[in-house]
């Protein structure tokens, strides 16, 4: 019994310590250009002698933040955006920026535990723009917005449920020194049974308005009565004229052969009568 008792006991534990890292583990959501408080201690009634807020990004050199020291300054390049209140256990950081984002750690005087806090930072997308070009059969549509951050995906809302549409682009681009995204994504949409097709684009929590995609098509050309009566006319015209032309060239007397024949040889039987 008292070594099930000892197994049950380190089962316990097992399961208890990745619970107990999870908890100490804090979690502060912040957005791009807003302002985020760290929080070191709940207990102020101890007499605090330092606390301090660093980053681990490597284990050797961790990048300090700020902190508090009872008898000496500290200097930091946070300085312009950070400010600590000892006697809270705080630090307020401000103009959040993407590169903000990661864990941090607080170590103070009161504790030999240290507190970690992960940042989280994000940015709106802007409202997306949507443009709508038209070809025959085909609808083409342009998804585009910016500013945002982490990274998202255009996701397409074409109502009704249109299965005869796929994507032709997809891509994004991280500004270097802002690091917030821009993306874009372009779907074309086989609309040839005529239905009217309202869509619409989403990226993370920003939406776009409703557009409606139409195929255009070839329209037949317009018919004037009035000018295929007109066209009919001319034409029974012309027939008219070559029909008179070729009834006088019919009707015109034909020279007599036969005359002019007897005629031309008188003429030469006198000519063959006169004296020389």
């Amino acid at each position: 019994m008292a070594n099930h008792a000892l197994v049950c006991h380190a089962l316990f534990f097992l399961v208890l310590i990745p619970l107990l890292e999870c908890q100490d583990t804090t979690t502060l959501l912040g957005e791009v250009g807003g302002a985020v408080t760290f929080q070191c201690s709940s207990d102020l009634s101890n007499t605090l002698k330092w606390f301090y807020i660093q980053r681990p990004v490597n284990e050797s050199v961790p990048e300090f933040i700020n902190g508090y020291h009872s008898t000496k300054p500290l200097n930091t390049e946070y300085a312009n955006r950070t400010y600590v209140n000892h006697t809270q256990r705080t630090m307020k950081m401000w103009d959040l920026r993407p590169s903000d984002e990661g864990l941090y750690e607080c170590h103070i005087s009161t504790s030999k535990n240290k507190v970690k806090m992960q940042l989280q930072v994000t940015a709106h997308y802007s409202i997306p723009n949507v443009t709508v070009t038209n070809e025959n059969n085909t609808c083409l549509v342009t998804c585009s917005s910016s500013h945002g951050y982490p990274r998202k995906e255009v996701k397409w809302r074409p109502f009704p449920n249109q299965t005869q549409w796929r994507i032709v682009d997809s891509s994004d681009y991280k500004d270097p020194v802002s690091l917030l995204f821009s993306v874009n994504s372009s779907i074309e949409i086989n609309c040839s049974s005529g239905q009217l097709i309202n869509i619409s684009c989403a990226v993370g929590d920003a939406f776009s308005l409703k557009h409606i995609c139409t195929c255009s098509t070839v329209d037949p050309p317009n018919i004037n009565p009035i000018a295929i009566v007109l066209s009919c006319i001319a034409i029974l015209c012309v027939l008219a004229c070559g029909s008179v032309l070729w009834y006088r060239k019919c009707k015109s007397p034909t020279p007599n052969n036969d005359v002019d024949l007897k005629e031309n040889q008188e003429v030469i039987q006198l000519t063959s009568n006169t004296p020389d």
